[in-house]
């Protein structure tokens, strides 16, 4: 990137910062694009819902460019309501992402840029497994392209979980977005804040100096217990307060998953990450505590999505669109504790085939990713050359694992 574009970035990335209330507000919220039943909202609804969101968050963030004409309606919601925008492109199949360059360039004509905060060319295809990294990085090289030509410089990225951050993703990158859920990791609602932070210190060790956002992280309301943890609104409530004012005063952006109940994605937890109802009815547990923050409904907040490592693959269409959480299995690094502190587990074939193991369900290649065993016992996968401290990846270059976590090595 050159200075004047990233001159550009940096004050794309202060107008998201430069609110001096941030103590009283969340910085960013996912936002789902369909009504309760499945079906697309209508520009009016998505105003509607931009007037509720506008008092409590200063951005929203979508997944899909074209799918409910999402990209054109959401800026356009946005700019009358005063919240920025980050837009989402559905990375595959080849037809979809085309069609999605098409929205992008759409919308551009249509509403312009000046209240987008930037790109994400894809969300969990790593982790779905539904396009190659190699791809993936052609493809926000392609988006990019797109975009400058069109005179815009927002930043264009990928987001993906926590543990599958690719050093070509990040070249390609004008920022680094990742996605982590305690909860789908089973971690105690006490542990949360302190696994969350381990996994943004294991990503920015790897990012290179660029500015490391988080794309989707949250609790849900309702629903059944994924291991240790619980979801209720006591608990989204303690989650909220010590992720959100962890990242407010340590200027890390974020978008917190998520801003409405989604009951169309069925019954149990799937529905009910929402800091409001599906009626549009704030939540007990959407309450910020940090000294000097309201606990009334101005209150913002952040989005964010769920899921776990997996070896099911769904591929999304522009029929279909892409959920932000899988309650079916749980986003999580834990895998067979065969193996013993800082090596490599057993190769377990399972149904992965002939050249790819098996980490507690997830397929990968042992080419580039390997199970390691942290600080706890508990098997994590991660890339290739890396370790893992309570259960999130570092660069053993650059850090080392101690009784309170991840500790960057004295520069010598």
């Amino acid at each position: 990137m050159n200075t004047g574009n990233r001159l550009i970035l940096v004050a794309l990335i202060a107008t998201l910062l430069a609110n001096q209330s941030f103590g009283q507000q969340l910085r960013g919220v996912n936002y789902g694009i369909q009504r309760s039943d499945g079906s697309c909202a209508s520009y009016q609804q998505v105003l509607a819902d931009f007037q509720i969101i506008k008092e409590f968050a200063q951005a929203v963030k979508i997944f899909q460019a074209g799918y409910c004409n999402g990209a054109t309606n959401v800026i356009q919601a946005a700019k009358a309501t005063g919240l920025k925008v980050f837009l989402g492109v559905q990375a595959a199949p080849d037809g979809d992402f085309n069609n999605e360059k098409n929205a992008l360039r759409n919308a551009f004509n249509a509403q312009g840029f000046s209240n987008v905060l930037g790109i994400t060319v894809g969300s969990e295809d790593l982790y779905r497994g539904s396009v190659s990294s190699d791809s993936l990085a052609a493809k926000i090289t392609d988006v990019k392209a797109l975009v400058r030509s069109l005179g815009s410089s927002v930043p264009v990225t990928h987001t993906d979980v926590y543990y599958l951050q690719p050093q070509n993703i990040i070249d390609a990158s004008d920022i680094v977005m990742f996605n982590a859920f305690p909860f789908w990791e089973g971690v105690t609602i006490a542990n949360a804040k302190n696994t969350m932070i381990d996994h943004y210190n294991s990503v920015k060790a790897k990012a290179g100096g660029k500015t490391v956002w988080i794309g989707e992280t949250g609790w849900p309301t309702e629903g059944g217990n994924q291991g240790a943890a619980v979801p209720n609104s006591d608990n989204m409530k303690k989650y909220l307060n010590d992720f959100i004012c962890w990242a407010n005063a340590n200027g890390v952006p974020y978008f917190w998953f998520e801003a409405f109940d989604e009951p169309w994605k069925g019954a149990g937890v799937e529905s009910h990450w929402g800091l409001y109802t599906k009626d549009r009815v704030k939540k007990a547990g959407f309450a910020l505590t940090c000294a000097g923050s309201a606990t009334s409904a101005s209150t913002s907040a952040a989005a964010s999505s769920t899921r776990a490592p997996t070896s099911a693959v769904t591929s999304t269409s522009a029929s279909a669109p892409k959920t932000s959480t899988s309650a079916s299995t749980a986003r999580t690094s834990a895998v067979a504790s065969s193996a013993t502190p800082g090596t490599s587990a057993t190769c377990t074939r399972g149904s992965c085939g002939t050249n790819q193991c098996s980490c507690n369900g997830q397929c990968y290649s042992p080419s580039q990713y390997v199970c390691v065993q942290d600080n706890k016992g508990a098997t994590v996968l991660c890339p290739t050359g890396t370790l893992a401290c309570n259960s999130a990846c570092y660069d053993p270059k650059l850090y080392t694992c101690g009784t309170n976590g991840l500790q960057p090595k004295p520069r010598v």
